[in-house]
């Protein structure tokens, strides 16, 4: 299993090497007020842009991704403390 930490500044683009190993460059904004955490990414090889939102609701974090006219969503649940 793989993970990731990106470490970035708002509105400021700058290149990272994504989970599955692209090398993309990134850019991170807020939008809906400050609630929609959204990451643009352009493929340096193929081109590709594709665009991750993230939004919390509670224990609820909602992400939508956006790819070659693709849609996919996801949606993750804050786990109980034992």
């Amino acid at each position: 299993m793989k993970s990731a930490t990106a470490y970035f500044w708002l509105n400021c683009p700058f290149t990272e090497t994504t989970i599955d190993d692209r090398e993309v460059d990134s850019v991170y904004t807020l939008e809906d007020g400050g609630t929609t955490l959204v990451n643009v990414q352009t493929d340096k090889k193929t081109g590709v842009t594709s665009r991750i939102e993230r939004s919390l609701h509670g224990d609820i974090m909602n992400v939508t991704m956006y790819a070659n006219n693709v849609v996919s969503f996801a949606v993750f649940k804050r786990a109980k403390k034992k």
